[in-house]
């Protein structure tokens, strides 16, 4: 289920840390984004989005930071603040 799933993602983002990989930290919290949204919960996916945001622009990863903008907006949330 998308609980459990967010979960997951929520501690591959952490190991993902960890272990010093910060371009696969950030999609590892885009996709825990999603399940947390799924989850209807909100400020959690937002949280994991802004994180996510801040992480791809720091690498310089455009199409990751785009993807994470893209789900920001639809969640009907600003980007500024990323």
């Amino acid at each position: 289920d998308a609980l459990r799933a967010a979960e997951q993602l929520d501690q591959a983002a952490a190991l993902l840390d960890e272990r010093g990989l910060p371009l696969e930290r950030a999609h590892s919290q885009l996709r825990a984004a999603a399940a947390h949204a799924a989850c209807g919960h909100l400020p959690d996916a937002v949280a994991r989005l802004r994180d996510a945001a801040r992480g791809a622009e720091h690498l310089g990863a455009r199409p990751l930071a785009e993807a994470v903008a893209g789900e920001l907006r639809r969640l009907g949330q600003p980007l500024a603040g990323a």
